[in-house]
């Protein structure tokens, strides 16, 4: 079975795209799978909900969770009081994963 890799998807959103999506995490969204294109497909699956996806500004792969937390003030107000199980298969930040737990998909 494949290692699952931990990204982070930083966007560029314009007023036309906030309106879109309604509330969008605008300063980064954390999504574990097996690959980006699986990264691709759970941000459409959870994030965006078959819309297309905003313009990517910044994107880490394998990221180190703890990098994020570098910025004190956005680990307090942005990221901690909305994280997930960076360790499950599925969107992490915001914690959309710990309302439906890991979303399991065995990859042939």
């Amino acid at each position: 079975m494949p290692l699952l890799r931990r990204y982070w998807f930083e966007f560029e959103l314009s007023r036309e795209d906030l309106t879109r999506f309604g509330y969008f995490p605008s300063y980064g969204v954390g999504v574990t799978a097996y690959d980006y294109e699986d990264a691709l497909a759970l941000l459409r699956k959870w994030i965006v909900r078959g819309d297309e996806l905003p313009k990517l500004a910044k994107v880490i792969e394998n990221v180190d969770v703890s990098q994020l937390f570098e910025s004190r003030a956005f680990a307090q107000t942005r990221l901690l009081p909305h994280l997930g199980c960076p360790a499950w298969r599925g969107v992490w930040h915001p914690a959309i994963n710990l309302w439906y737990g890991p979303d399991v998909r065995w990859r042939k």
